[in-house]
């Protein structure tokens, strides 16, 4: 089973530090990579934790779900601490500021964070854009407590907020070296449908486009 305390999490999230960054930073990008399933070299250019972020340490745009996810990513060192309400709402204040363009405006020109102000430059068509949706994506190795379940209950009518706590991350996460169960043999009905019958053994030789 995967374990997040503190001690192993810094084991674990060791090969993706950043020098001049924390663990936290180190956390989000293991987990864009173990839970998103992201390229290491794409979350390179999605973290943007460090001084001057605003409270946004990364931003994913996910063109495919027409959504966008902001990331903010804390680590506890003791396992018995857990996740309040008070960290969220400093997120969601991020957040609502991510909704108008005159907010992402705001942020770009104040931020001391030059990842994020580039980020924000760059997306920001989408982030004020009907068509996509932001969601708030905040990421812990702590538990999230009572109040924090209902401060979520509280905010999902009006923001997309989603917690990945320790158990949710182990709950979710599949080590890559695992071995996928073989699946059964399965069948259709294609009656009354065109098909075209495919036969593996049988290979054509396709000629070359250019010589």
């Amino acid at each position: 089973m995967l374990n997040l305390d503190y001690a192993n999490l810094v084991q674990i999230a060791q090969p993706y530090k950043v020098p001049g960054r924390e663990e936290a930073s180190a956390f989000l990008s293991w987990f864009l990579v173990n839970i998103y399933r992201l390229d290491i070299i794409e979350v390179q250019d999605i973290v943007c934790d460090g001084r001057g972020d605003k409270g946004i340490d990364g931003i994913y745009v996910n063109e495919s779900e027409e959504c966008i996810d902001i990331f903010q990513s804390k680590t506890v060192q003791n396992s018995s601490k857990t996740l309040g309400d008070t960290q969220l709402k400093e997120f969601v204040g991020s957040l609502k500021q991510l909704e108008t363009l005159e907010g992402v405006q705001s942020m770009i020109s104040t931020t001391g964070n030059s990842q994020l102000k580039n980020l924000l430059i760059e997306y920001k068509d989408l982030l004020t854009s009907s068509k996509y949706t932001i969601r708030g994506i905040f990421v812990t190795n702590a538990v999230k407590d009572s109040n924090a379940e209902s401060f979520l209950t509280a905010t999902s009518l009006t923001t997309q907020l989603k917690v990945w706590d320790k158990p949710l991350i182990i709950q979710m996460y599949v080590p890559s070296e695992k071995a996928i169960p073989a699946t059964s043999e399965i069948a259709f009905d294609v009656f009354g449908y065109d098909y075209v019958e495919y036969n593996r053994h049988l290979r054509k030789q396709s000629k070359p486009l250019c010589s």
